[in-house]
């Protein structure tokens, strides 16, 4: 199993160093050559990481088994501890600051800007795939059921943190690189949780997927660099503050990876679900489409809705999202125009709405239930995203701050 994970990780790590060497071997990186770049080495990486999972999937069912816990690659806290040995004030203090921006609510944030400040339809697009990316995520890390670096190890430190690490267990990290967590530690965290489980980092795969669409999508070379910039620092900096092993960032990395390929290849590059955005109100498509489209919007997130697994949270949220977007849609997408100022202001409805909606539910909540249920909680946050789709765009039509496709 050991070889065979090494085998998946060498290649989406060759994937994209071939990528960029080949590239720049031709003439200097430019943003432009991205997605050049993408399109012609991506469906080779996706036939070796297929070719890869055929090969080495005999080996999965005995790595997952009882006696062996569950096996999964650089499970060793010396790997943290030895990044934390050059920890300082002004270092935790940079890290903390790039970790806080790989948070959900600080990325679905930056991506309220983008749909109301920039583009409505890529703007929607990206909520899509960091919304999907944060499901999966959540969905992995409850399969898995794997603890983070602070349990099976008191000598990782909680960098930016006011408690002290107060797990039972010292050095019970995987023995070697290629080993896997001790079965009594991952038992003893399953029956006793006090904290979120750890493979994959959601950090990190948010940060691939939504840099990484961002880089792909819009092509500007200041945009690369920072997206570069969030791609690396957001995942280090789990590491450094004992957040994640090495084995999540790079289940963080391959989760993101594929949501990016996924929305780059299949929703981008599809000219038929980028026309959606283009049709009149008053144009449906055919019957077949319609139900696909449908399909995807509502069945398959209330589906997943029944399946205990699945973050119900996040699902509410990309169901809300989804019905905004069908009225707005309905009635015609509005287009991307206006001054700077006119677009401030547009974002700055959107979050006024979303936050007012949010908190006028929390206390109508506090006000008839003594504490809130994950399905009331799951119930606020949808209603909130959708008034942020159809209340907030709504609203800056009413305010010619918007003009609808018609």
């Amino acid at each position: 199993m050991a070889k065979g994970g090494t085998a998946l990780d060498g290649t989406f790590i060759y994937f994209i160093a071939y990528a960029t060497v080949t590239n720049y071997k031709r003439k200097p990186i430019h943003a432009s050559d991205l997605k050049e770049i993408f399109d012609e080495k991506s469906k080779y990486f996706f036939r070796f990481f297929s070719y890869h999972i055929y090969r080495n999937s005999y080996n999965f069912p005995r790595a997952c088994s009882a006696e062996n816990g569950f096996f999964f690659l650089m499970f060793q806290s010396e790997i943290i501890l030895f990044i934390q040995s050059f920890s300082t004030d002004a270092l935790t203090f940079f890290f903390k600051f790039w970790t806080t921006l790989g948070y959900p609510a600080y990325v679905m944030a930056f991506l309220i800007i983008i749909m109301f400040g920039v583009r409505f339809r890529e703007g929607f697009i990206l909520i899509h795939a960091v919304l999907w990316t944060t499901i999966a995520t959540l969905t992995l890390k409850n399969l898995f059921a794997l603890p983070r670096p602070t349990y099976v190890d008191r000598n990782v430190q909680l960098l930016g943190e006011n408690h002290p690490n107060t797990t039972p267990f010292e050095n019970m990290g995987a023995k070697f690189f290629f080993g896997h967590l001790p079965h009594e530690v991952i038992e003893a965290f399953r029956d006793n949780p006090f904290d979120s489980w750890g493979l994959p980092s959601g950090h990190t795969s948010n940060a691939t997927s939504s840099w990484g669409l961002l880089m792909l999508r819009f092509q500007k070379r200041w945009l690369f660099f920072i997206a570069i910039a969030m791609i690396v620092f957001i995942p280090f900096s789990r590491m450094y503050l004992g957040r994640h092993f090495l084995a999540d960032i790079l289940g963080g990395y391959l989760v993101g990876g594929i949501m990016l390929f996924v929305f780059y290849h299949f929703v981008f590059q599809n000219s038929w679900i980028m026309g959606i955005f283009d049709i009149q109100s008053t144009q449906i498509p055919g019957r077949g489409k319609t139900i696909i489209l449908l399909g995807y919007l509502f069945f398959l997130p209330l589906g997943l809705l029944l399946i205990p697994t699945f973050p119900s949270n996040f699902l509410a949220i990309l169901i809300g999202a989804n019905v905004g977007f069908l009225i707005v849609w309905r009635r015609g997408i509005p287009k991307d125009f206006g001054s700077f100022l006119q677009r401030t202001v547009r974002v700055l409805i959107a979050f006024g709405v979303c936050v007012g909606v949010d908190r006028g539910l929390e206390a109508f909540h506090s006000l008839i239930f003594q504490s809130e249920s994950t399905a009331l909680s799951s119930l606020r946050m949808g209603i909130s995203t959708f008034f942020l789709i159809w209340g907030a765009t709504e609203l800056n039509i009413k305010l010619r701050l918007f003009k609808r496709v018609i």
